[in-house]
C-alpha cells in the first residue's frame, strides 16, 4: 500500500492570519512574562543567599 503526502492548502483567509499573529504575540508575551520571572526569582534568591547587614 502506497500512501501518497498530499500538501494541505495554505489558508489565506483574513482570520486565520489574524489568529497566527495573536498567537504570536501571545508566545511573545509569555516569553517576555517567563524571562522576567526568573530574572525576580534570582535576584530574590541572591538577595536571600547574600549575609544581612544589621544596622
Amino acid at each position: 500500500m502506497e500512501t501518497t503526502k498530499v500538501p494541505l492548502p495554505l489558508p489565506e483567509y483574513g482570520v486565520d492570519q489574524t489568529l497566527a499573529n495573536s498567537t504570536l504575540l501571545g508566545n511573545l508575551g509569555l516569553f517576555v512574562i517567563t524571562t522576567a520571572f526568573l530574572v525576580v526569582l534570582g535576584w530574590m534568591v541572591k538577595l536571600a543567599l547574600e549575609p544581612k547587614h544589621e544596622t
